[in-house]
């Protein structure tokens, strides 16, 4: 399947990269200390400078930047392509929701999913029965949610935002919803639906995809979309 061929070329190319840093790492510290021990000191120029600098910097982007990015695609290769773990995961969530519905019979729940959890989360809420008292009670709130792309790439699996909201509407499933993003993040963007019944969304600003609990511009962006200003 495609989440499958996905997931090798993921594996593949994290392990080949990883392999490429490590021979650059290297090769930048032989160059260095060799040079320090057959010449002393005084071989050091601007040339082994450079390349024990840019050994570095291989690293720093390669964990900081790329490494990332793989580890996502692969999360993502995994979801879709194993189905029992999907339906296991979902049906897990989706007790929990329930549960903190019974322990809390007058309280709003707020259901949070970040990257790929924003996935689970908007999908999980499909299983609660109709008729359980959790239904029309739950705010869900979506960080970074990379939702619209897995949707697109494997339609078969996972559902667009539209369609998501139109069964929340046909089942009357949620309070509201709320997308929240960061305009640095590459990963979790505006999933802009053409149905907008419960739905409302913004980005916070300048930002990338991890850390957003941190972000002090949270809270206070929920309450306003939430509440109002």
């Amino acid at each position: 399947s495609r989440a499958r061929s996905l997931y090798k070329l993921v594996v593949g190319g994290a392990a080949l990269l990883l392999n490429a840093l490590i021979i650059f790492v290297v090769a930048g510290f032989i160059l260095l200390f060799g040079s320090f021990y057959r010449y002393g000191s005084a071989s050091w120029t601007w040339m082994h400078a450079l390349a024990f600098a840019t050994a570095f910097m291989a690293t720093g982007v390669g964990f900081m930047v790329v490494m990332p990015l793989f580890d996502f695609v692969g999360d993502v290769a995994r979801y879709v392509s194993r189905e029992r773990l999907r339906e296991s995961l979902q049906d897990s969530l989706q007790r929990i929701i329930q549960r903190v519905a019974e322990f809390a019979p007058n309280a709003l729940i707020l259901v949070v999913g970040h990257s790929l959890g924003s996935v689970l989360v908007t999908h999980s809420i499909l299983q609660i029965p109709a008729e359980h008292d959790a239904v029309r009670r739950t705010i869900l709130l979506t960080l970074g949610s990379p939702l619209l792309l897995i949707s697109r790439v494997f339609s078969k699996h996972i559902y667009t935002p539209e369609m998501l909201l139109r069964k929340y509407s046909e089942k009357n499933l949620i309070f509201c919803w709320a997308n929240l993003w960061r305009d640095g993040d590459f990963i979790g963007r505006a999933l802009k639906p053409s149905v907008q019944t419960y739905f409302v969304e913004t980005s916070l600003g300048s930002g990338r995809h991890r850390n957003y609990w941190s972000d002090t511009r949270l809270c206070s962006k929920i309450t306003e979309l939430l509440v109002g200003p």
